[in-house]
């Protein structure tokens, strides 16, 4: 079996992950109270409208790999190895979220949106963290203030089961 082949075996790898993960949120979206909703469409149409679209990318990302592997990538590495300095960008991401995910409840919605934020930066190279943190930290107290002060919707309820 060549290199190509193997690309495109984990390149159709990445398409079925993409569509696993969109039944699995389209499972878990009946699991919201359909009830709760004050706007014609319900509180399910958008749960399941980002379930559809990961859906259609994963499909996407197989067919690109059934026709000959992802195209236009230049200097894409073979072999899908990530370089040293990708493997630090996705700790820093898979980190943010693994303490948002464990730590969201407890510390609340602003302070763990702000550190994810700060991770999400670094991995893309900011160098400054105490900027990124204020940015992130401006731009999650906006978010809460929008949806709970304008929309009237509490973030803390989608935590709970």
């Amino acid at each position: 079996m060549d290199l190509a082949t193997t690309d495109r075996k984990v390149q159709a790898a990445i398409g079925l992950g993409f569509i696993v993960a969109a039944v699995a949120m389209a499972g878990q979206t009946f699991l919201v109270d359909a009830e709760a909703g004050y706007a014609g469409i319900g509180p399910r149409f958008f749960p399941f409208a980002i379930a559809a679209g990961l859906g259609l990318c994963g499909l996407g990302l197989i067919l690109e790999a059934l026709t000959g592997g992802y195209r236009n990538l230049e200097g894409a590495p073979s072999g899908m190895k990530l370089d040293r300095a990708a493997r630090q960008g996705l700790g820093w991401i898979v980190g943010g979220l693994v303490f948002q995910l464990l730590t969201i409840p407890y510390i609340g919605f602003v302070p763990t949106s702000a550190v994810l934020f700060t991770c999400v930066a670094r991995a893309f190279g900011a160098r400054s963290l105490w900027r990124s943190a204020a940015i992130g930290a401006l731009m999650a107290l906006t978010i809460w203030a929008i949806f709970t002060q304008l929309l009237g919707v509490s973030l803390q309820g989608f935590l709970r089961s």
